[in-house]
């Protein structure tokens, strides 16, 4: 399966004045996915159709994530919480993976 990397220098994304080739829009988008830290996450993403939003959505799915997505709430930050599993449930490992959420 290609990646956004195999593109290189192609135009990925036109947005306002600028303009991301598809490695470009790789590179900014494996920096973001830093934040999410490692293990697979269901990750909400509320974000809105601008640059922000698609690099992190890329992000998000690219590095093996699973979007959820939502409309935009307040400016960009990452919290990440650690859902309490009911009683019964407390057996099960994914039960207690944390969640993510993205606001921006």
């Amino acid at each position: 399966m290609a990646t956004l990397s195999d593109f290189g220098g192609r135009r990925a994304v036109v947005a306002g004045d600028r303009t991301l080739s598809h490695a470009e829009l790789a590179e900014q988008a494996d920096a973001f996915a830093e934040q999410l830290g490692s293990g697979r996450r269901l990750v909400l993403l509320r974000g809105g159709n601008d640059l922000a939003s698609l690099i992190a959505y890329v992000a998000v799915i690219s590095h093996g994530h699973v979007a959820l997505t939502s409309t935009p709430v307040r400016p960009t930050r990452v919290v990440t919480t650690t859902p309490t599993a009911p009683r019964s449930a407390a057996k099960s490992p994914s039960s207690h993976r944390p969640g993510t959420a993205l606001d921006w």
